[in-house]
């Protein structure tokens, strides 16, 4: 025999390594489906955060628009007439 064990000693050794591979295995599988659900996570906030912009973007360009058309009505509101001269002697 080897000297480095007996048949059950082997056996349980590969065992070990065995059950050792499959555990890693399990946390890899974990942590890849943390690291997926983050990403998604961090996809939908930008995704909403985007649309908030977008929303108060528009918001700003109507109340922009809103004043520009108040400023143009007031300005064709205001009399336009000419200043008359007072008459100078002559």
């Amino acid at each position: 025999m080897s000297s480095s064990g007996t048949a059950e000693e082997k056996r349980q050794r590969a065992q070990s390594h065995f059950e050792k591979a499959e555990q890693r295995q399990r946390e890899a599988a974990q942590a890849h489906g943390e690291v997926q659900l983050r990403r998604e996570e961090e996809a939908a906030k930008t995704a909403r955060l985007r649309a908030l912009r977008l929303a108060k973007q528009a918001a700003d360009e109507d109340a922009v628009e809103t004043l520009r058309a108040e400023k143009e009505a007031a300005a064709a509101a205001a009399p336009k007439g000419r200043r008359k001269r007072a008459a100078s002697p002559k």
